[in-house]
Parts: structure tokens; C-alpha cells; sequence
């Protein structure tokens, strides 16, 4: 895929997101329905009891749909339950537990990488994030809109209950299955699987996809999200307050993080215009990684570079050809 198409695609893609979603929603830090979190948020996560969980399954024609409860409770009913679709092959080796991207609301982005880890052998497990798709609250414009906004205590929550979403996931997968787990993120999915891994001693292999790494400079720097900036301005936030806010989510500020006992894969696009080159290097210098791949690719249209399933499946340390 060549660098043109590549960084074509993704400013057409960022301008879509704020044209259509994020210029005709204001949010504000102040009065929300959330309190701040200030400290560790993720202490209490040896309570999540997953056994107790009732998960609800419902099988259609091309998939089965996982559902539960939320360990996480939030105002909003529809977003408190958790939401899996899952993607089973033929003769399963592995599995793979995928979660999106911010702000998404076309699953057909990954029909081709879904595929193509089907056919070599890889059941998928997709998690929806908080607030998006089917968890998206009736109130809200867009898919994701609760999820990342200039309600900082909201955001705070969000990532929180991704978290521990994401870590229910992983242990209904593991429970149901005897089959090797990896988790796989994509953008800020790649960022809330850091997250889980940084806290969590028994997620071992991972293996990451254009994966957001510093929120608050995100939220700062980010092009896609120069509205949430703007808005947090308006409000007297700086960069320092939206730093201090999500230091204690950053992967890789928290003490005691199990990152580096972790089997980590990174895949990145070199034309990325969504999450800087700057900033894998950033990954690349504080995480030793099993292993980094570079696509010629740009942040959307990798999920169609044809040997990314196969470099997944090379994460879970087999090798087959596609």
C-alpha cells in the first residue's frame, strides 16, 4: 500500500469523524455525573469475581453474541453490559480476543483481517468498548461520544470499565477454551490491552496495532481530537490537568507495571496520521518487544495489509502460510 493512498485514507477518514461527529458535540469537565478518580484505579481489580458472571449467548448465522454484566456501573443502561461478537474457525489453534477502535461504528472495517485469521485457524473475540455500537447510551450522538470527551471523570470511567471488561473477556475466553489466548488491540484498543497487561500478572501475549500510547498527549496533540481540546480549554484545562488526570491510566507511567515480564508484539503503520511515529518510538524505547513489525501501511488501511493475520498467528508462536 503505497504512502499516498495511505495518508490519503486516514485525513479523509479524521475529517469524517469531526465533520459528522465530533464538531457538533460539546462536553464539559465540570458537573458531571462521574467523581474524579485520584490514585490507583484499578486496586480493586482481585474482586472481580468472572465464575459469578452470567454470560448470555446468542448465535446467529455467521457469529455468536456474548453478553454480561458490567463489572463497571455507569448511569447509562445500555452500557452496562458488556458486548462480545465472536468469529469461530473451522479447525481452531488459538484464540484471539480483538478489540476496537475509538470512535468506530462500521465493523466491516475488519470483515478482511477476521477472515483471514478464521482461515488460519483463529477463533476471534471481539469486545465492544464502552459506549460504542451496541453500548452506545440513546441519548448520545455518536458511537464512542461518552467514551473520549472533555468530561475528564467520564473518560476516567470509561477506561476503567474497558479494563475490566476487557479482563472478563479474557477469562470467560480462557475458561471456555482450553486453546492459547493473545490479546490484540487496534488503536485505542491497543492501548486499554497495555493497559490490562501493565495491571494484570496473568495476561501474557500481546499483540498491538497502531496503538495509542500516551492519552494526554493524544488528547492534546491529536488532529482527530483537536474539539475535545478545545473544549477542555474553554473550561481552563491545560495540558498539565489532563496529564495529571490520566497519569495513574498511562501504560507505561504506573509503578510496579508486569509490561516488561510480557511477551508484546508491536505492528505499526509508516503512515500513520493518527498516532505519530514519534510516539512508537516512544512504545519501542520504554517496552522490550518480542518482536516489531513495520507496514507500509497508514492507521485504517492496515487492517488490510494481507500478512497481518499471519504475523498474529506468529505471535501465538505457530507459523502457517496464507
Amino acid at each position: 500500500m503505497n504512502e499516498q493512498s495511505s495518508r490519503y485514507v486516514d485525513t479523509i477518514a479524521i475529517n469524517k469523524i469531526i465533520e459528522n461527529k465530533l464538531s457538533k458535540a460539546r462536553h464539559s469537565p465540570k458537573d458531571s455525573y462521574f467523581k474524579l478518580i485520584e490514585g490507583n484505579p484499578f486496586e480493586d481489580m482481585d474482586n472481580i469475581n468472572t465464575k459469578a458472571l452470567e454470560v448470555a449467548c446468542i448465535r446467529e448465522e455467521a457469529c455468536e453474541r456474548l453478553s454480561f454484566k458490567s463489572f463497571v456501573h455507569t448511569p447509562y443502561t445500555e452500557n452496562n453490559c458488556a458486548g462480545v461478537i465472536v468469529y469461530n474457525a473451522e479447525k481452531a489453534i488459538g484464540n484471539v480476543v480483538f478489540v476496537h477502535g475509538l470512535y468506530e461504528d462500521n465493523l466491516g472495517i475488519y470483515q478482511f483481517l477476521v477472515t483471514m485469521l478464521n482461515k488460519l485457524g483463529l477463533n476471534v473475540y471481539l469486545m465492544m468498548l464502552p459506549y460504542h455500537y451496541d453500548r452506545k447510551p440513546k441519548d448520545s450522538s455518536y458511537s464512542g461520544e461518552y467514551f473520549w470527551s472533555a468530561d475528564v471523570a467520564r473518560s476516567q470511567w470509561a477506561l476503567k470499565q474497558a479494563v475490566y471488561d476487557l479482563y472478563s473477556v479474557c477469562k470467560i475466553v480462557s475458561e471456555k477454551s482450553s486453546l492459547p489466548v493473545q490479546l490484540t488491540g487496534f488503536s485505542m484498543g491497543g492501548c486499554m490491552s497495555l493497559i490490562l497487561a501493565s495491571v494484570c500478572k496473568e495476561i501474557n501475549n500481546l499483540f498491538i496495532i497502531n496503538s495509542v500510547s500516551v492519552l494526554s498527549k493524544l488528547t492534546w496533540e491529536s488532529k482527530l481530537l483537536v474539539n475535545i481540546k478545545q473544549d477542555m480549554c474553554s473550561y481552563g484545562y491545560c495540558f498539565e490537568d489532563i496529564k495529571k488526570a490520566l497519569i495513574d491510566f498511562e501504560p507505561l507511567s504506573r509503578k510496579n507495571s508486569y509490561l516488561h515480564e510480557k511477551n508484546i508484539i508491536l505492528a505499526y503503520g509508516l503512515y500513520d496520521q493518527i498516532v505519530l511515529q514519534e510516539d512508537y518510538e516512544y512504545l519501542i524505547g520504554n517496552i522490550e518487544f518480542r518482536g516489531v513489525n513495520k507496514y507500509s501501511a497508514g492507521h485504517l488501511n492496515i487492517l488490510r495489509v494481507p500478512r497481518l493475520a499471519n504475523d498474529i498467528l506468529k505471535g501465538f508462536g505457530f507459523e502457517k502460510s496464507t
